[in-house]
């Protein structure tokens, strides 16, 4: 039997590069923000050409995650 790791040597792993960094939301950060909570990601860069940049995203936006998993 083979497993992933028999072909591990022979394969470079790669990793996805987003091009952007983000930082927590503090209550400072949350207060300058007016937001209810300290809650979500500040976009605190973001690089030129990258997948986020071409997705939209701007320094200083915040990212909050939403998931809603109601059975229908």
């Amino acid at each position: 039997m083979r497993t992933s790791w028999d072909n591990a040597s022979a394969h470079k792993a790669s990793h996805a590069r987003l091009g952007v960094a983000v930082q927590e939301v503090n209550q400072a950060l949350a207060d300058s923000f007016k937001l209810d909570k300290p809650e979500g990601a500040l976009v605190s860069n973001v690089d030129s050409g990258s997948p986020a940049e071409q997705a939209g995203l701007q320094y200083g936006d915040v990212i909050f995650f939403h998931c809603d998993l109601s059975a229908t």
